[in-house]
């Protein structure tokens, strides 16, 4: 009951709930069947984009974090979440840097001849570092 009486603890637990769900939006876009490369890893990026968003959305209106801005009636404390935020935004970098594809690249994958040349897609393969596919260059 103490800890449900507490504005700081529900404040931190209504941003969670709203990371979470954002979270899980993601995560449903994930799966399922008949999902090219392409539209997975286009759904990360976007989703890194938007904690950017979410980021900067804490020193302004709360409107992609409604639960926080219920919680708070608007008088948001930002500094009490952005750390999170850029921990989630850092962890994401992390994990997902080495699946980066080029736009080129990505649309040679989803329309081959909308892209003209070819050549600077890949480079010769003997100036790769081992085990590194023509098509993780950044």
């Amino acid at each position: 009951m103490e800890f449900m009486q507490n504005e700081e603890k529900m404040e931190a637990v209504a941003f969670l709930a709203d990371i979470t769900s954002h979270l899980n939006d993601l995560n449903l876009k994930l799966q399922g069947k008949n999902n090219t490369v392409c539209e997975l890893m286009s759904a990360v990026r976007a989703f890194q984009r938007k904690l950017e968003v979410f980021k900067s959305d804490l020193q302004e209106g709360l409107l992609h974090l409604p639960k926080l801005l219920e919680q708070t009636k608007g008088d948001n404390r930002p500094q009490n979440h952005v750390g999170f935020l850029e921990k989630l935004i850092e962890n994401f970098k992390t994990r997902f840097d080495d699946f980066r594809l080029g736009k080129q690249v990505l649309l040679y994958i989803e329309n081959p001849f909308l892209v003209r040349n070819v050549r600077v897609l890949c480079r010769s393969p003997t100036n790769l570092p081992m085990g590194q596919c023509c098509f993780s260059a950044k």
